[in-house]
């Protein structure tokens, strides 16, 4: 069961600190949730597992939020999703200016964040602190929290969840599909139901997938056999219901070009 491999991981996890050194490690860095991938979510067990092996060797925690943080999970941040879990670190882009200006920063508990009040780094950047972005990411994060997006993101979660769980039950070429918040994704897959291909390899049938969403009007990422489905944070069931009609019909012709390509 899922809880039992999370167990195994951690085990895996704690010999490779105790072969390494602890003292030796500075920081483990880990997505809360692994987006690019394919939304892969991780047992609550492996991160509070994570989050106290970090305790026990005086090790860092460091969160990528880059694709989870603001809303997309359901959570204001992915690591929320998981009780007791709090990183002492954490990076976020993306979601903090909606897209609309290039803004990315790292938050850190009060304890790291006290040594760097008196003891600047010598480090610049020659765009950090940007008003624009910067006056783009308040706005944006006070529309978030004034309206609850996080909310609205967990509420649509059923409908988005249900809807790629029709196209796995129904095309032999959806594998499986993955949802939390709104983000979400289906594996491709081949007749034979293994994937369709490696993560970082190409295949005729995902480019005349990728075709003929772009033909109907979706716009999504096809990566490896990795279709992800994050939609707008705003979105309403009418529009996911309409997305997945798409979607239904596109993964139908795949399967008719996979059949007609085996032949």
């Amino acid at each position: 069961d899922s809880e039992t491999a999370a167990k195994k991981a951690l085990d895996a996890l704690h010999e490779q600190i105790l072969m390494e050194g602890p003292e030796s490690i500075a920081a483990i860095f880990m997505e809360s949730i692994t987006g690019s991938n394919g939304w892969l979510l991780p047992h609550p067990t492996y991160m509070q597992g994570v989050r106290a092996l970090c305790d026990e060797y005086g090790i860092l925690m460091v969160a990528d939020e880059v694709m989870t943080g603001f809303g997309r999970t359901g959570q204001l941040f992915g690591f929320q999703n998981f009780p007791g879990v709090i990183p002492d670190m954490f990076t976020f882009a993306k979601g903090v200016s909606g897209a609309f200006q290039p803004l990315s920063g790292v938050g850190m508990s009060d304890k790291i964040f006290d040594f760097y009040r008196t003891n600047a780094p010598a480090y610049g950047s020659t765009y950090s602190g940007h008003p624009i972005p910067v006056a783009c990411g308040y706005a944006v994060v006070k529309y978030i929290l004034e309206n609850d997006i996080p909310g609205h993101a967990k509420k649509m979660e059923a409908t988005l969840a249900e809807g790629l769980a029709r196209l796995v039950a129904t095309h032999k070429s959806a594998k499986q599909a993955r949802v939390i918040g709104l983000a979400g994704g289906v594996d491709i897959a081949g007749l034979d139901g293994s994937s369709l291909m490696k993560m970082h390899q190409t295949h005729p049938a995902a480019g005349y997938f990728k075709n003929r969403l772009k033909e109907e009007g979706l716009i999504t990422l096809v990566r490896g056999h990795h279709m992800h489905c994050t939609p707008p944070l705003i979105i309403s069931e009418s529009e996911i219901t309409t997305g997945i009609d798409i979607l239904d019909k596109c993964f139908g012709d795949l399967d008719a070009f996979l059949q007609q390509d085996s032949s």
